[in-house]
């Protein structure tokens, strides 16, 4: 059989996105990610002062300091590998699962979106009352320009999620979230697992 000719660059096939390797483990993991997983970018990126511990920053399609516009941009600081790898860039594109697309103002998935809601309104009166003190000094020491639910919504409430879905990759120690009692309430334990059990089980239509 004659083999076939090569498909030309300019062919709509040869620019159909690639979806990078280091993602095949993240789609069998988080099941529910693969469908964006050609959507995104890796990327390594530099540490500017010894003070930097960023390990991986994340970006969407439409964030002005995207460095790769309209793609999903994950940058990686560390040399991660490895199942480490995998709960990172699974951890970060949650981020993008649970968004709004400010274009179309709907959110990527409304499911997920419901039980990031969800998520939200389990937290404890004390659970509240810390956020909002980092959330203060966020905005006095670091910046932020968001307003405090806009913050809640786009930042906080990820690290709730990532904490027990990818709880190596949820604070400065692992596990850190669970051993320090954030999900003791059973209405915030039921929140948190039935978003485990949502990205590892199946995968979006």
């Amino acid at each position: 059989m004659a083999s076939r000719p090569p498909i030309p660059l300019n062919h709509p096939l040869a620019q159909a996105p690639q979806t990078d390797p280091r993602l095949a483990e993240v789609a069998k993991m988080f099941p529910r990610l693969s469908p964006y997983l050609s959507q995104v970018q890796i990327q390594d990126g530099k540490k500017t002062n010894p003070h930097d511990d960023r390990g991986l920053e994340f970006y969407p399609p439409w964030e002005s300091q995207n460095p790769n516009k309209g793609r999903i941009t994950l940058e990686l600081f560390d040399q991660m590998k490895g199942p480490a790898l995998t709960n990172a860039l699974g951890g970060d594109m949650l981020h993008y699962l649970g968004a709004v697309n400010p274009q179309t103002k709907q959110p990527i998935d409304p499911k997920y979106y419901s039980m990031k809601q969800q998520v939200l309104n389990a937290r404890t009166a004390h659970q509240d009352a810390v956020d909002r003190s980092i959330y203060q000094s966020a905005v006095k020491n670091g910046g932020e320009k968001r307003s405090y639910q806009d913050w809640l919504m786009q930042s906080r409430i990820d690290a709730y999620i990532r904490g027990y879905v990818t709880p190596e990759m949820g604070g400065r120690y692992p596990d850190e979230w669970r051993k320090n009692g954030w999900y003791n309430d059973p209405k915030m334990k039921q929140a948190v697992e039935g978003i485990r059990q949502y990205v590892t089980t199946g995968a979006s239509q």
